[in-house]
């Protein structure tokens, strides 16, 4: 604002003009007849000066005040931010961080599950069974409560004498406000008065908005399916015909249909660049599903060359630490006709295992021949076995057959009689 105080213009204005800056410029400024003056004291213009930079003329001297005028509060107007409104006061930089601020403290409330006022049927939803019903029957209680303590001062005008609480004000103003809250209609406790009707009325609107919320949010979540699927707590790689494979198992405890199953792999790897950059390398990891599961499936990965697990394959030891891998499984439950997910995450260096598979956990009935799955075995891994010589034994089968045909149709030598 140094480029407002130095102007002589208005040194020979009569007038008083004053503006409100913010703190740290809060200056009022004054034009008189002896010039310019600042608040501060700074910047003072003589008349004599003034006077001789307007010129003479009073006709000329008034058409400049009101030239000089009409700039100074256009160029005020321009430059004073208006302290109304709060937020016109903080820098872009200021801004920035209170509203990371706001967001770090809705996803710190997010993590320790506390209810959102800003998202609260969200936070019902994601609420387990127990916690969520315990806030609607708090919420109905803390409502009845706060209707009951209204409505004492007309508790005269009730009549509680169908349930002898005639001596009772405060209960009949309970279970005047709890009928019509929780029933939305008139029941044993009738109102005398104008006054008690009127609260009855609001009582029920109360009560109309409190267990439509409830209902909406009790049917969304049966409505919701919840899915049987678990991940096995460990994950294996295994040699297939001398191919190396990541194995992670999948149940579904129900044992009906999936279709569509989709299951997505991704090598987790945290990385630094010589910039200063830190973020998790993301890369994914082939897998092919058929079109429909049930009960227990192996989901499988060929380690081959082209897969990011080779390098960390050939060193596991040194290449497996600070790495994880992420599976996110979508299928459409054959039942609920609906799309159910289910995610895990395992870590090289402690979930993953190489050189065992995985224990059989799908047996038959002897009686029905029915099989049976034992879910308790779909974390449990053995140490592979020595592979056979396959192609050395079929190459020897010709020649070991004739030898011990050989030996067969060969007769015994004849012992001599002594």
């Amino acid at each position: 604002y140094a480029h407002l105080l130095t102007r002589p213009q208005c040194a020979r204005s009569q007038t008083s003009i004053s503006c409100v800056l913010p703190r740290r410029h809060s200056t009022a400024f004054e034009a008189s007849g002896s010039g310019i003056r600042a608040a501060t004291g700074t910047h003072d213009l003589g008349a004599a000066h003034a006077t001789r930079i307007m010129g003479g003329g009073e006709g000329k001297g008034r058409f400049r005040k009101a030239v000089a005028k009409t700039t100074l509060l256009r160029q005020m107007s321009s430059k004073v931010l208006p302290l109304t409104n709060p937020e016109a006061r903080l820098s872009s930089e200021d801004l920035r961080r209170k509203k990371q601020g706001s967001m770090r403290a809705q996803i710190k409330q997010r993590a320790t599950g506390r209810v959102q006022v800003t998202d609260l049927y969200f936070s019902m939803l994601d609420m387990s069974w127990g916690t969520m019903l315990s806030y609607c029957v708090l919420a109905y209680v803390c409502t009845v409560a706060l209707w009951a303590c209204v409505t004492l001062a007309a508790a005269n005008d009730i009549d509680g004498s169908a349930l002898s609480l005639s001596d009772k004000p405060f209960v009949r103003s309970l279970a005047f406000a709890c009928e019509n809250i929780v029933t939305m209609g008139w029941g044993q406790m009738e109102p005398r008065s104008g006054t008690a009707f009127a609260l009855g009325v609001l009582q029920h609107l109360t009560g109309l908005a409190l267990n439509v919320l409830v209902f909406a949010i009790v049917c969304t979540k049966f409505q919701h399916p919840q899915s049987q699927l678990v991940f096995g707590d460990r994950a294996c790689i295994v040699k297939r015909r001398g191919v190396p494979y990541l194995l992670i198992r999948l149940g579904n405890k129900r044992c009906n249909l999936i279709y569509h199953p989709d299951a997505k792999l991704s090598l987790l790897t945290p990385v630094s660049t010589p910039e200063g950059e830190s973020y998790v390398r993301n890369e994914h990891l082939e897998v092919s599903m058929p079109g429909v599961i049930t009960g227990i499936y192996s989901i499988a990965h060929r380690i081959d060359d082209n897969s990011p697990l080779k390098p960390v394959l050939d060193d596991w030891e040194k290449n497996s630490a600070r790495k994880n891998i992420t599976v996110t499984f979508v299928g459409r439950d054959g039942v609920f006709h609906d799309d159910l997910h289910c995610i895990k995450r395992y870590s090289l260096s402690d979930d993953v295992v190489v050189d065992h598979r995985f224990v059989d956990a799908t047996t038959f009935d002897e009686k029905t021949g029915k099989p049976k799955i034992d879910f308790d075995k779909i974390s449990q891994v053995v140490p592979l076995s020595k592979p056979r010589r396959s192609r050395e034994f079929a190459a020897t089968r010709a020649a070991r057959l004739a030898k011990l045909h050989a030996s067969l149709d060969k007769e015994p030598p004849m012992e001599k009689p002594g």
